[in-house]
């Protein structure tokens, strides 16, 4: 009989800390069942409760999910090694194709071989500006489209003329701004959609 009672306060304090609130959420419980070899031996409570059936997605729609919905192909140019990789990497991750480049001239290569339909170019390249660099690409591109990025370490009035005389459509000060960055990026239509022949 103490025991009965003893089971019926536990049940009465573990339905007032939430128990029952939680075991609502899920159904009600199905099976309350309460074992103890005897006073001071301690107790094993066993709550059995219905099975929560929702499908869950498969890992392959997750992962589409968190890449970009508007893919690029972009043209990486920066002698800085670090960031460069650096950005790659996180670009890459959302789902964008990738081709990098240390100094102008290979960037042009690239941009033949690529045909990019985002550059984003550091403006102090050690064989080149990255202005020049942007134009010539610009030219390359023709009418096809291209958004023209510029990085550069700070940016100045003089800095932001050059980059509008240059074609550049944005241009932002380093560290590159990531959020903004994948903002602008998802606001472009996706490469799969234009012709670039």
């Amino acid at each position: 009989m103490d025991r009965f009672h003893e089971l019926n306060a536990f049940i009465a304090v573990v339905d007032a800390g939430g128990f029952t609130a939680a075991a609502n959420r899920t159904g009600g419980y199905h099976v309350l069942t309460a074992e103890s070899a005897g006073i001071g031996q301690g107790s094993t409570f066993t709550v059995e409760l219905p099975r929560v059936h929702t499908s869950l997605p498969e890992a392959s729609e997750v992962l589409v999910d968190q890449r970009a919905r508007s893919p690029q192909r972009i043209l990486l140019v920066d002698d800085n090694e670090d960031s460069l990789r650096w950005l790659e990497t996180l670009l890459f991750m959302e789902g964008h194709d990738c081709r990098t480049a240390s100094d102008g001239k290979t960037a042009l290569f690239l941009n033949t071989t690529l045909r990019p339909t985002v550059a984003v170019v550091d403006i102090g390249l050690p064989d080149m500006t990255g202005f020049d660099v942007a134009v010539s690409i610009r030219d390359w591109r023709d009418k096809n489209p291209l958004t023209l990025i510029a990085l550069r370490g700070y940016a100045t009035a003089k800095f932001h003329k050059e980059a509008i005389q240059a074609g550049v459509d944005y241009y932002f000060a380093k560290p590159v701004p990531i959020s903004k960055l994948l903002k602008l990026l998802e606001g472009l239509p996706s490469h799969q959609t234009i012709d670039t022949d």
